[in-house]
Formats: C-alpha cells, sequence, structure tokens
C-alpha cells in the first residue's frame, strides 16, 4: 500500500541514477559510471513527511533501504528490497518492508511485476494503534519513454483489505551540470474500493502528487539528491488526511550508494 516500493523502484531511481553516466563534453571532467557494478543500491534519507499513496502517517521520518538486482537474461532482471521508516510526531511510528519483483524491458516499455510485505511494528497508526499491523500486495509499473518524458503507469492490489489503487504519472531529467540535475515527477492516484480510505471514501481520485528532485552526482558510486514535494488530496484522501490538512508541501533528502 504504500508508493515508495514498487513504484518507486520502478520509477525514481531512475532519475536518482541517470547521473550515472552523464553527457561527456570535450576538455571537461566527468564522472563516469561504474565498469562493474554489483546491482547493490544502499540509500539513507530524510523526509520532513512521510506520506504513501496520498494517506498522511507522521511527519520527520528517518528511512533506509537496501536493493539488489540480477540480470536474468539480457531483457529480465530479479529485484529484491527491503525498507525501514521511523518517525517520531506526532506518533511514534515505525515500518519495515520486503519485497520481490521481476523487471523486463520490452524495448518500447519496462515493465515490473512483484510482491511486497509490510509490517507496522507499532501499529498501522503507530503508538500502538491501528486496525492492523501488517499488509501485503501484488503490483504491476510500466515506464515508458515518450520523447524526453517518462510515462508511468502502476497497478496494486492490496491483498489484506481486497482494495485496488491505480497510478498515472509523468517525469522527465533537465540536465543542469554533467553532475546536477532537475527532476521534476507529477502523480495521480484512483481508487477503486475503499483503499484505505477507511470508510469516508470509496471509489475516486486519490490524490495528486508533485515532486522536484535535484539529484548531485558526488561520485562514481554516490548520489545526493534533495527534494521538495506536494500532496493534494482528492475525494479518496480528504476524510483521512486530517491532521496536517489535505493539502501540503514538504522536502527531504536522500543520500545513495551504487555497488
Amino acid at each position: 500500500m504504500k508508493q515508495h516500493r514498487l513504484f518507486r523502484l520502478a520509477v525514481l531511481p531512475m532519475a536518482i541514477l541517470a547521473l550515472s553516466a552523464p553527457p561527456s563534453r570535450a576538455g571537461e571532467n566527468v564522472i563516469e559510471p561504474l565498469e562493474d557494478p554489483l546491482g547493490l543500491e544502499a540509500s539513507i534519507g530524510y523526509d520532513m513527511r512521510y506520506y504513501a499513496r496520498g494517506f498522511w502517517f507522521a511527519n520527520h521520518s528517518v528511512w533506509t533501504s537496501v536493493a539488489y538486482s540480477k540480470p536474468l537474461t539480457e531483457k529480465l532482471s530479479l529485484d529484491l528490497f527491503s525498507y525501514y521508516v521511523q518517525a517520531w510526531t506526532p506518533t511514534d511510528y515505525n515500518e519495515v518492508d520486503a519485497g520481490v519483483y521481476m523487471t523486463y524491458d520490452a524495448g518500447f516499455t519496462t515493465l515490473t511485476f512483484g510482491y511486497t510485505w509490510y509490517h507496522f511494528l507499532n501499529g498501522f497508526f503507530g503508538d500502538d494503534q491501528g486496525p492492523q499491523d501488517w499488509a501485503h500486495e501484488v503490483g504491476l509499473a510500466s515506464v515508458t519513454p515518450i520523447g524526453p518524458v517518462n510515462f508511468n503507469l502502476a497497478y496494486y492490489y492490496d491483498l489484506y483489505i481486497a482494495a485496488n489503487y491505480f497510478q498515472a504519472g509523468l517525469d522527465t531529467e533537465i540536465p543542469v551540470t554533467d553532475a546536477i540535475s532537475i527532476v521534476p515527477s507529477a502523480v495521480l492516484g484512483y481508487n477503486v474500493g475503499d483503499y484505505y480510505s477507511l470508510g469516508t471514501a470509496g471509489t475516486g481520485f486519490n490524490h495528486i502528487g508533485l515532486r522536484i528532485d535535484f539529484p548531485i552526482a558526488l561520485s562514481e558510486m554516490a548520489t545526493l539528491t534533495p527534494y521538495v514535494a506536494g500532496n493534494f488530496s482528492l475525494q479518496g484522501k480528504e476524510g483521512v488526511n486530517t491532521i496536517e490538512g489535505k493539502n501540503e508541501a514538504w522536502g527531504g533528502i536522500a543520500f545513495t550508494l551504487a555497488f
């Protein structure tokens, strides 16, 4: 049920890792990509707000993630990931996730299919509150380049609550220097059924998410990515995002090492 997982792993690292092979210019020192990467990626980050698919959970969160990609054929890879987040205000909230998925390069598009398990260590709402302490889902995502823009589609079926979530998005990369880019993105979510609206809404549009990443390649392995983002609650989340308000802007930063 969290946007950080399949969709983020399928889409956002493209923006972050796009600087691993920046355009070369004669006479300039550029950061070269790793010659023989192991397929490992480790990240740590801080978010002023923790939103997942339009759903507000907590403020001031610190997270870590580890991902591994193993090519199986020229076009197919096996991907594993784990994720942990801890937030402190206004509730003590923490969560650990793990997933496995397959990525297929179809040429005109890249497809990702997989499974994610979520465990809420002190309840769905934190502070040992909430109707559940676990969830799991299957998901399918695609990334299709259309000129300089990536068109993203994603679908998730939450097996715990038997509800559906669809998401469409766009992102692009605007190079600034050989080591710095600007990556704007936007998503629109749609619920089919009561997808964590807690009885306040059923089928309908979930939220609009806007984000601008500023990835900075520090070396052939390291990337620092500050960002600003905004969440605009629609019918599916207006009734539950009441603590911070249905519309909000925030920022954060992430540090990633690729091996």
